[in-house]
């Protein structure tokens, strides 16, 4: 996965947006039930977040339901690279519409947080007037996720100090999980129960944990480095869902890492809304 050549990086960056946009649609669909259901819920429950804040109320049922419709359609469009410079902005507002909406009604997600920055930086490529070096869009999207990773390991040492190596702090957090979910009734993790008993098992994840978030950068290394942390960084994301039943479809399915990832050689991915000019940027 070394840095790839101009006419590579473009491929690539089309591929990105493609998959990036495609996995947009999956998850809006999957959530299609509860994200239309959210405006029947009583307007006491609505708790704005983010761009959200300036609004007092919910929005009407109507134009929440007719943003997320919306924004499935133009999630199709963007990844077909359908008139890319016009839909690909317009699907990454209506996704962070969307994913705020969601977070709004009393639960904060974070699930699709990276997803929601991702397809807002490929919307600035879009809208671009000049062509802009795919390589520079690839490198923004790579430090955005390698900030997402750092800031999860800070917020955690700030939080906890050296006592997070203890793996005690970790224990007690999935433990806590497990039963908040058993009590709800909310699905939980078959494996927590007997991990939680082995004491001698969560200092070494507390620190695989802080190795894989703080240790981030060294994907901008690229080569080896990246492929030896994607892997670490998967195998984090296995464990999550393993212990505390919390996925993260977007890295579980390797979207996140896109960017990083040679697609350029996917021919069928690679081409699809190939511009008919040989501009960096889409037309």
């Amino acid at each position: 996965m070394t840095m790839p050549t101009e006419e590579q990086a473009e491929r690539r960056l089309r591929a990105v947006r493609a998959v990036v946009a495609g996995w947009s649609v999956v998850w809006l669909v999957v959530r299609l039930p509860h994200n239309l259901g959210l405006a029947d819920l009583a307007d006491r429950r609505w708790y704005p977040v983010g761009v959200l804040t300036v609004l007092d109320g919910p929005p009407p049922a109507w134009l929440a339901r007719s943003v997320v419709l919306l924004a499935i359609a133009l999630g199709v469009a963007a990844a077909a690279g359908w008139r890319s410079r016009v839909t690909v902005p317009l699907w990454a507002v209506s996704l962070l519409l969307v994913a705020t909406y969601v977070s709004s009604w009393g639960q904060l997600f974070h699930t699709e947080n990276l997803l929601v920055l991702h397809a807002l930086i490929l919307a600035a490529w879009c809208l671009a007037r000049r062509p802009i070096d795919a390589r520079l869009v690839l490198t923004a999207l790579v430090v955005v996720l390698v900030a997402a990773y750092v800031v999860a390991g800070v917020a955690k040492l700030r939080g906890s100090g050296w006592a997070w190596f203890e793996g005690d702090i970790l224990r007690n957090k999935v433990a806590f999980d497990n039963v908040r979910k058993a009590v709800f009734g909310a699905p939980a993790s078959p494996f927590a129960e007997t991990a939680v008993g082995w004491s001698w098992l969560w200092p070494p994840l507390a620190a695989l944990t802080i190795a894989v978030e703080v240790g981030a950068p060294v994907a901008l290394l690229r080569g080896r480095w990246a492929t030896g942390w994607i892997v670490a960084a998967w195998g984090f994301h296995v464990g999550i869902l393993a212990l505390m039943a919390i996925g993260f479809p977007y890295q579980l399915l390797g979207v996140a890492y896109a960017a990083l990832l040679p697609l350029e050689r996917w021919r069928p991915i690679s081409l699809v809304g190939r511009s008919r000019t040989p501009a960096v940027a889409p037309r």
